[in-house]
């Protein structure tokens, strides 16, 4: 087991750090801006426009990195 995680054990502990890093600002982010007198409806814009982008980066980031060559069409 051991010999088949080693070659992207890079590979899985930047993303752990990646997910650690979204996570603990999924959580800030509302937590400052209710510390800052945001209304609730506009605290919930704000996280609902993040998964938005979220998504349509996810629809639409194949074709661009197809344009730019590295995936095959």
């Amino acid at each position: 087991m051991i010999r088949a995680i080693t070659p992207v054990a890079a590979l899985l502990f930047g993303t752990a750090i990646l997910l650690t890093g979204q996570g603990l600002q999924g959580t800030l982010i509302p937590v400052r801006a209710t510390l800052e007198n945001f209304s609730t409806i506009s605290i919930g814009l704000m996280g609902a426009s993040y998964f938005l982008g979220f998504t349509y980066g996810c629809w639409k980031g194949a074709a661009l990195i197809r344009g730019v060559g590295y995936l095959p069409r």
